[in-house]
């Protein structure tokens, strides 16, 4: 998920606008090759034509004909009989448009192969599984709290959409659920969060990694719809009221949440 798919810095510029399937997109790294080959296969078919038109003194349209079924190895009969040079001159051309033949299929299954694995038709996929997605949760991080909140998530059988701008961490979560959807962009801007989807999501976990990032998630994920449901991790006690005043509906520290956890072990224990 090369992934997901996006470079990190190109998603920073763009905030985290949805991905678009292109052609284009899917060629460039392999432009070179492409280019090769298709220069050699028309220097082949050129060189066809104007050595029927010299050996056999065919018309320009009958020695393309001839060429194009030669260097395409169609075997159809001869479009009119050909001399010895002729036939010798077929040979040749046949061999050179075999290797062309071998080096175009060979372009065009590195080029399906590695597109493949570059994650360009998953991430168009992932795209429009999104765009009809509703009454979904957005997870907000995949780091050690995003990633337990997804597996909760996945326990109960909820939709669910993770972002992060770290498309290592987002490859290894869709490793371990690949049932899951992934979306690479910096969660805090309004371009990332209404490609998500937010008008039609039940809640927002905001498990960034810092209290900064989520407070800034929390207002503008409230400014682009006041009614949503945000519970929002923070790193230090502090931060709890200030993630409430920035629109978070709930606010939690796993270090306070914990704390009282473990309290009530040993308080239980010693009773």
């Amino acid at each position: 998920m090369d992934n997901l798919w996006c470079n990190n810095e190109s998603m920073k510029k763009s905030g985290g606008s949805s991905y678009q399937f292109r052609l284009i997109d899917v060629l460039r790294p392999h432009h070179g090759r492409v280019l090769a080959v298709t220069c050699y296969m028309l220097v082949v078919l050129m060189m066809g034509m104007v050595g029927y038109v010299h050996l056999e003194n065919w018309s320009w349209f009958d020695a393309l004909y001839m060429s194009v079924v030669t260097v395409s190895s169609v075997g159809f009969a001869e479009t009119h009989p050909l001399s010895d040079a002729g036939r010798a001159f077929t040979m040749f051309l046949l061999a050179t448009g075999m290797i062309g033949l071998g080096a175009w299929w060979a372009t065009v299954t590195a080029l399906i192969v590695e597109s493949d694995l570059h994650g360009s038709l998953r991430r168009w996929r992932m795209v429009k599984n999104m765009q009809n997605m509703t009454s979904h949760f957005i997870v907000c991080g995949a780091g050690r709290m995003g990633r337990a909140v997804v597996g909760e998530l996945e326990r109960q059988g909820r939709k669910y959409i993770v972002t992060d701008v770290d498309a290592d961490r987002l490859d290894a979560l869709e490793e371990k659920y690949p049932n899951g959807t992934f979306y690479c962009a910096d969660a805090t801007t309004e371009a990332a969060l209404h490609a998500m989807h937010i008008g039609t999501a039940v809640g927002l976990a905001a498990c960034l990694p810092t209290d900064a990032d989520n407070l800034l998630l929390c207002l503008t994920a409230r400014g682009l719809r006041s009614d949503v449901h945000v519970v929002a991790r923070a790193e230090c006690e502090e931060s709890l009221v200030k993630l409430r005043r920035a629109g978070a509906s709930e606010a939690i520290s796993p270090i306070l949440s914990g704390a009282v956890s473990m309290t009530a072990l040993l308080v239980e224990h010693k009773q």
